[in-house]
């Protein structure tokens, strides 16, 4: 896998993990208008009125108050029926402000969420906020505000369009801090790590939080090392990038895969030069080279090799720089009239570093464009997309991260806490000692990660060690690998290492052991 399809690929999990609404709670019956339009809880976010995946948040915390709560849904589910702009906006306002009001908050909350992104869609974005501050406090009223499943679902979602109003204003370094403010307090959740918005990656507005969120979202999101690695490239840290690539070498050797990915290797070595370590480029470039041409030669080519062959066309030209010769470097530079393959920082750096004292002639293909320009096209480019999606009536609800089950997470506990005779740890890899195979093969998405955490942190201390690394699937986030260490020893790495009485004080409150489970089921009888 190349370095860019591994980056496309963490867009892809954010997208999976994003997905529609559940359908949840119902106080009231509310029949469906005619023309086969369906009703307004349909018109509104395309969920029918009944309750679902709420009930159990509402249960954990207390607030099943109404009745008629489990009443059977008249309608299933269908936003192919959800309205889009103003219209979204009238049918959400039938159930949030009109006679016939939805009265339980555990479905009033999606539908203020729904009507935010109806605004959204008819830009009015001031009044998208308003609807997300309103269900902010909505949910603060009926006690769900701190409760571990509501926070990482849910509630997650307000921020997220929180977000997408922000962003649609030309406010990205507001959009990523408000996307970001649950990310530290939720480190080792994927549900948190993972729901990030692809305007994340627009080439400008690059904040620390930002930085920080993907320093840690690497430990449990392997690929996001390449992510982390072009947004510090952007800032000008090509050092700090180069320890990230470097780490993720190591990580990736120690699996045991039979093939080398070239690309990763060469990309590496440009960052390295541009990071002023030129030893270690050289090695890293001749080693790129020899692996790509040693794999085409044995029928087993790496995939991307266009990719592949830019980078390292890149890196020659780094070289000749380095060497004084800036008239060929900017030739060669020069001579493509884009390079996409190549993170916006690189690009950036380089095309400065060539512009400087060059004559007019030599300003054209590559080097025809400033930095700025550079930057401001890309912003602009990334802010075309976001609009252009908002028109589609899909992609925009993607915003709303489903209500967590919390009765999913509960029927875990017996098997995630027993660590002997686990049934989720598999053999030790056979070439790899302390490599071990683990796996979390549940329906429910938000539950997959945590589970194989929780169990490995808890198999980690029954072994005597402080902590583990881990690394998931990215295509399936239903099985990885794990190495248990401490730090220092050999193949624990410290930028993917996880503390496991850190990991198991946070996942603990989501998969309870079986004594806390039965405190927890005693007190709901209460």
């Amino acid at each position: 896998m190349t370095v860019m399809m591994k980056v496309k690929t963490s867009l892809a999990m954010i997208a999976l993990l994003s997905a529609p609404t559940a359908a949840v709670a119902q106080t009231k019956q509310i029949p469906a208008p005619a023309n086969n339009q369906g009703s307004a809880y349909l018109q509104c976010d395309g969920n029918p009125n009944n309750m679902s995946a709420g009930e159990g948040i509402a249960r954990f915390v207390g607030a099943v108050t109404l009745l008629g709560l489990f009443a059977p849904a008249v309608e299933s589910a269908n936003p192919a029926l959800r309205k889009f702009g103003e219209e979204g906006v009238a049918a959400c306002s039938i159930l949030i402000d009109g006679a016939k009001a939805e009265g339980n908050v555990a479905r009033r909350l999606p539908l203020l969420l729904a009507r935010a992104l109806h605004h959204i869609e008819a830009k009015n974005y001031t009044a998208a906020l308003a609807d997300a501050a309103r269900a902010r406090t909505d949910a603060a009223a009926a006690g769900y505000s701190g409760d571990i499943y509501f926070e990482r679902s849910l509630g997650r979602s307000i921020d997220r369009v929180e977000a997408a109003a922000l962003a649609r204003m030309g406010q990205i370094a507001e959009a990523k801090a408000k996307a970001l403010s649950k990310t530290q307090g939720f480190p080792a959740s994927w549900s948190v790590q993972g729901t990030i918005d692809d305007y994340f990656f627009n080439a400008g507005d690059v904040i620390e939080a930002e930085i920080n969120w993907l320093k840690n979202s690497i430990k449990i999101m392997n690929t996001n090392s390449w992510v982390l690695s072009a947004r510090l490239q952007y800032l000008g840290r090509f050092s700090e990038a180069a320890q990230y690539n470097e780490a993720y070498l190591r990580y990736f050797g120690q699996l045991g895969y039979e093939e080398k990915d070239s690309e990763t290797i060469a990309s590496t070595a440009v960052v390295q030069a541009l990071a002023g370590n030129w030893p270690r480029a050289r090695e890293l470039a001749t080693l790129a080279q020899s692996n790509f041409d040693d794999r085409r030669s044995r029928g087993k080519p790496d995939t991307g090799a266009a990719d592949i062959i830019e980078i390292l066309d890149l890196f020659k030209i780094l070289e000749l720089a380095d060497k004084g010769d800036m008239k060929t470097a900017r030739l060669k530079f020069a001579g493509r009239s884009e390079w996409l393959s190549v993170p916006a920082g690189q690009f950036i750096h380089v095309n400065k570093m060539l512009r400087k004292d060059a004559e007019p002639s030599e300003l054209y293909g590559s080097l025809a464009i400033t930095p700025e320009a550079y930057i401001a096209d890309r912003k602009s480019a990334s802010n075309a997309r976001i609009l252009e999606s908002d028109k589609d009536n899909r992609t925009l609800f993607n915003v709303i991260v489903p209500y967590a089950n919390v009765d999913a997470f509960e029927r875990l506990s017996g098997q995630v806490w027993k660590t002997s005779k686990s049934k989720l740890l598999g053999k030790e890899a056979t070439k790899t000692p302390n490599l071990f195979y683990i796996e979390g093969r549940h329906p429910n998405w938000q539950t997959r990660v945590d589970a194989m955490l929780l169990h490995s942190a808890l198999l980690a201390k029954s072994r005597g060690k402080a902590g583990f690394i881990f690394w998931t699937v990215a295509a399936r986030q239903d099985y990885g690998f794990i190495r248990f260490g401490n730090p220092g020893e050999a193949g624990i790495i410290p930028e993917f290492y996880l503390d496991a009485d850190t990991v198991i004080a946070e996942l603990r409150q989501a998969i309870p052991s079986p004594d806390e489970l039965k405190l927890r089921k005693a007190k709901r009888k209460k």
